[in-house]
């Protein structure tokens, strides 16, 4: 006859074979640690055992088809397995629960669907990454295009002279030329002075000053002049004046006559003995540069 007992933790309805009485068993449900119980046998009456006698006083063994006891139908919802394990009536079989010193902590258990939702986000990521940088270099190839066409730039301005820099300095002259270049044939300056007449716009002096992207003029009547650059950045700036001679305490600038020898010669046949300004100036847009000689 099976053993019905509870487990005494999770109190699930257990049924084991009477073989395994007082032995140590496992919960299928829990997993606790149990021991079986030893079933109480109660003495029968003698008017049971009377019963059980034939005339001879063999025991006479009931039929198989006998029904079972009153108390026997209380547990008929009980699965039994007589030399098996600890079954529940309504949990499956599981196995015990491994000890931490089974466990191969070097491993990592994922459930499936955890990595395919990270293989999905790294694609969504890498198909955002990859459309921005498009639009990223996209953007970057339009800049690169603007910055390379040139911008045009006006530079105007007056240029006087004497002691209150009131007096128009006309036919002084205003030269611009770019700080990086390095033509490979200096410019005859000789007729490029302002005590010699303005030479004309043809003259190839001044298709080689505009080679280089500088410009040539004189200054007007009025003491104003203008010029026109082809594109933004660092020139020199030369201005040499007709009414005002340079100082004979002026002292030499060795470093404006090297600048300035490397785009023209012989330089001093240029400047002479009249007052001059070399400058730099960064040019970005039109701008307005005075030169006053006092």
């Amino acid at each position: 006859m099976p053993i019905r007992f509870h487990c005494p933790k999770c109190n699930q309805r257990l049924s084991v074979g009477s073989r395994k009485a007082g032995t140590e068993a496992t919960c299928p449900k829990c997993a606790a640690k149990l021991r079986v119980p030893t079933p109480e046998v109660a003495p029968e009456s003698s008017e049971n055992v009377t019963a059980q006698l034939d005339d001879t006083g063999v025991a006479i063994a009931p039929p198989s088809g006998e029904a079972p006891e009153q108390g026997d139908a209380l547990f008929q919802e009980f699965v039994v397995y007589d030399d098996g394990p600890l079954v529940a009536d309504d949990v499956e079989v599981v196995a015990p629960v491994e000890s931490s010193e089974d466990l191969d902590y070097s491993k990592l258990a994922i459930p499936r669907w955890v990595v395919f939702t990270q293989g999905l986000l790294l694609g969504i990521v890498g198909l955002a990454c990859f459309v921005f940088g498009l639009m990223i270099g996209a953007r970057s190839s339009v800049s690169e295009t603007t910055a390379s066409e040139p911008v045009p730039c006006v530079i105007t301005g007056n240029v006087r002279f004497d002691q209150d820099a009131r007096t128009p300095d006309v036919g002084a002259v205003v030269i611009v030329v770019p700080q990086e270049s390095r033509p490979e044939q200096k410019i005859d300056a000789a007729r490029l002075s302002p005590l010699e007449p303005a030479p004309l716009r043809d003259d190839p002096r001044l298709a080689a000053i505009r080679a280089l992207g500088g410009a040539y003029t004189r200054v007007d009547e009025s003491g104003g002049y203008r010029l026109r650059v082809p594109d933004k950045g660092n020139y020199f700036l030369l201005f040499i004046s007709r009414g005002k001679r340079q100082r004979a305490s002026a002292a030499f600038d060795a470093i404006a006559a090297a600048q300035m020898g490397r785009f023209f010669s012989p330089t001093l046949d240029m400047l002479g003995e009249q007052a001059y300004v070399w400058q730099t100036r960064l040019i970005r847009s039109d701008t307005t540069i005075n030169q006053d000689f006092e």
